[in-house]
């Protein structure tokens, strides 16, 4: 057996079954969190992700990011291997006090999702004037 034919063959070992409907698998997004002087900026990576079905939603101190992503057609033929499945994007982040709720703004695009968290005044620097 090639190195090769052993992992093809742990990777079908691990193939789950899910009830029709239900994404096959939940992923964790990889993120990037960037502050600057005026936000705090949260960059996932969720290819394959159509806006549809992309939710960002807050509650309390929570920030949700879902996602799904379909399979893609086999176009009538008959398919012999299956690695690209549908899945599902679920990620969680805990907002501080210092984030203003009512300006959080997202964006979708070539599959990274931006999510911006603006500071509350309160919170910025400020350079405090010498008398």
């Amino acid at each position: 057996m090639t190195k090769n034919e052993r992992s093809m063959t742990r990777r079908e070992d691990a193939v789950r079954s899910f009830p029709a409907g239900r994404p096959e698998e939940i992923l964790t997004p990889s993120a990037d969190i960037v502050e600057t002087p005026e936000s705090f900026v949260l960059m996932l990576d969720m290819p394959g992700v159509t806006r549809e079905s992309l939710t960002v939603s807050m509650e309390q101190n929570v920030l949700k990011v879902k996602g799904t992503v379909g399979e893609l057609p086999h176009n009538g033929g008959e398919m012999l291997f299956r690695e690209i499945r549908a899945a599902g994007y679920d990620r969680t982040f805990n907002i501080g006090e210092g984030v203003d709720r009512d300006r959080i703004d997202a964006a979708y695009e070539q599959g990274v999702l931006t999510v911006t968290l603006p500071k509350r005044e309160e919170m910025k620097p400020r350079e405090i004037s010498i008398r």
